[in-house]
């Protein structure tokens, strides 16, 4: 793969990674361009580009090495509720521009998920077959069986939980159980966070080495949400009996973390402790909470 191309094309920069990828990039000096489907006059730091639009309105500038699909929908809960909708972004428009973008010689990385398996065993290693069993999951596996007849050209990265800074169900959780209220962690049900950093990190990386293949970002450890909620009972000081755990609606994952050998050996990625990880979260919850009060 040749590297003379030296701009980054961040697909999706409006959304929470893209958004923090582009800051990042930005901040090291490196060339970088962001797309969006904001209408209106754009900067010098983004182009608009819609998945759902014919591939003749893409315009992708001839300074693109690198493109990072950070563009789509990442809700769980649409992608079962609107499969069809959410699967013409997911699938169908990520996989056309995919396309496009090999076929201008750019190297493609890829945000995929640990959804792509079944959640019944923890650790999955990255060779093993996929066995998603949420809609999200299966969108997401469609377009890795797609894509990876390119090999050479891209580079797979499969996340578990992102937290970041306004993690939307950590949020509730804090301001339920700082005002006394209860909260209703899902039974049986576990996740494995990586930070929103550490996720972006390794996002520069790849975009700097280029190596293909299908890379594994995982927390130490898979832990469940009513663990989590006491994590944050107990950071708070608040009432451990306000934790009232229910069964999820639909199907979901037992687990989720996934086998970090390969990323570990290959670019020396570690993932923060899941604990440490739950407590920085709620921590930083706190802070907006009380700056927005």
């Amino acid at each position: 793969m040749s590297c003379n191309k030296l701009s980054v094309l961040v697909v999706g920069a409006d959304g929470m990674i893209g958004r923090a990828l582009l800051d990042r990039l930005k901040l090291s000096r490196a060339p970088v361009i962001g797309t969006t489907r904001r209408s209106g006059p754009l900067d010098e730091n983004y182009i608009y580009l819609d998945l759902l639009q014919p591939e003749k309105s893409w315009k992708i500038p001839d300074s693109i090495g690198v493109a990072v699909i950070c563009a789509g929908n990442r809700k769980v809960d649409e992608c079962h509720h609107d499969p069809e909708e959410t699967a013409r972004v997911n699938v169908e428009g990520r996989y056309r521009l995919i396309k496009v973008l090999v076929k201008k010689k750019i190297f493609v990385i890829y945000i995929s998920t640990s959804a792509v398996f079944d959640g019944k065993v923890p650790k999955r290693m990255h060779y093993e077959s996929l066995s998603p069993v949420t809609e999200y999951g299966r969108q997401n596996a469609e377009v890795e069986r797609k894509i990876i007849q390119w090999e050479d050209s891209i580079a797979i990265l499969r996340v578990t939980k992102c937290l970041g800074p306004n993690f939307v169900l950590l949020d509730k959780w804090a301001k339920a159980l700082k005002q006394n209220k209860a909260i209703h962690p899902f039974k049986a049900m576990s996740m494995a966070p990586v930070s929103l950093q550490c996720i972006v990190s390794v996002l520069q990386l790849l975009s700097e080495v280029r190596y293909p293949g299908i890379w594994q970002l995982s927390g130490s450890r898979d832990i469940s949400y009513v663990e989590v909620a006491r994590i944050g009972a107990d950071f708070l000081q608040a009432n451990q009996k306000l934790i009232q755990p229910i069964s999820a609606p639909y199907s979901r994952h037992n687990t989720e973390s996934l086998n970090m050998n390969r990323i570990r050996s290959f670019l020396g990625v570690e993932s923060p402790n899941v604990v440490w990880l739950i407590k920085k979260v709620f921590e930083d919850l706190t802070s907006l909470q009380n700056n927005r009060e």
